[in-house]
């Protein structure tokens, strides 16, 4: 009866599992990677992405957050098909615009050794970013801050987002 009960079960479990319903829907937008070309919501139209915001000269909360999302690449490799397109893309995208521009970016994702087309970097119009952050992912954004020097903060979400392939918000991590 066990090993009956062990091979059925799966399947049984796999009938009755459903992806959670969608949070939000991020909707369609614009902005620029980290090779100065354009890159919309169009790009990633049948791909799952995990989004976070952050910007480069960020002193809190960054630095770990892309290294934890550094992290995520070995496990999505095996994802790919044969040409090497990854179905998974991490999308990075700079609450910090004025200063991260498309080098700034380009010289980021080299020192974190991401890999061309499946770790994206994007940049834009403030207030496009931050109509992006509050409304599309329901992230919070405030304004720069300084915090002595040429040291300033910009408070933004910690939270990698997971997006499925419609652009829907699944979950938040």
């Amino acid at each position: 009866i066990g090993a009956v009960t062990l091979t059925v079960l799966p399947f049984i479990q796999r009938l009755s599992l459903k992806a959670p319903a969608p949070i939000t829907s991020v909707g369609a937008w614009q902005l620029t990677d980290e090779a100065g070309q354009s890159f919309t919501s169009a790009d990633l139209k049948g791909k799952v992405w995990i989004a976070s915001f952050f910007f480069a000269r960020c002193p809190s909360i960054c630095p770990k957050l892309m290294a934890e999302k550094a992290m995520l690449l070995p496990h999505l490799e095996d994802l790919g098909d044969d040409e090497g397109e990854s179905p998974v893309v991490l999308v990075s995208i700079t609450v910090d615009p004025e200063n991260d521009r498309p080098d700034v970016l380009a010289a980021y994702a080299a020192k974190l050794q991401a890999p061309k087309g499946r770790w994206k970097f994007l940049t834009g119009d403030r207030e496009h970013i931050k109509e992006l952050a509050v409304k599309g992912f329901l992230l919070g954004m405030g304004d720069r801050e300084s915090v002595g020097g040429d040291v300033y903060d910009i408070v933004h979400s910690g939270k990698l987002a997971l997006v499925d392939q419609n652009g829907d918000v699944r979950g938040y991590w």
